[in-house]
């Protein structure tokens, strides 16, 4: 926290954000395969699976596997739309991305919170937050010591509960 003193004033500036954003992941909410491979091109795997939730709906779906900036990524699309993302930060040796606290994940995955953002869960080694943005209903990370391992976008609940 940096304190400046004007005159008689006491003013205060909150911190900077000292965490580089991976990318800004609600670009990719919602949209389809065809504009997902216009903006990453041809995905280096593509794997057809049925997902099943929490309730036991079955659901097709569809994963896109790509590497962005050196980071394997994956995209998980039902029912003709992008629904949750999965950025693998674990198996990207070298770069690795450490945060201060807790809430600087959210800043790794380039969205701004609203004033309605709920925490879910926030420890050691796991931080969960929902309502996060109109784009992003959830984000999901593991935490290894300051280390993010894993990041989990959601941006349609209705078939992830």
């Amino acid at each position: 926290m940096l304190t400046l003193l004007t005159g008689c004033n006491k003013v205060e500036i909150g911190p900077e954000i000292k965490v580089k954003s991976i990318m800004d992941v609600a670009q990719y909410s919602g949209i389809s395969p065809d504009e997902l491979i216009e903006k990453l091109g041809q995905p280096l795997r593509k794997d057809e699976w049925v997902y099943y939730n929490s309730k036991g709906e079955k659901h097709l779906a569809t994963s896109y596997n790509y590497e962005v900036e050196s980071y394997p990524l994956e995209l998980i699309i039902i029912e003709n739309a992008v629904v949750k993302m999965n950025i693998l930060t674990l198996e990207n040796e070298g770069n690795e991305f450490f945060i201060d606290s807790n809430k600087d994940v959210i800043a790794l995955a380039g969205v701004i919170p609203s004033d309605h953002m709920i925490t879910m869960i926030e420890n050691s080694v796991m931080l969960r937050y929902s309502s996060i943005s109109d784009a992003v209903s959830e984000i999901w990370a593991t935490l290894e010591g300051k280390q993010v391992r894993f990041i989990r976008v959601t941006y349609n609940s209705t078939y992830i509960n």
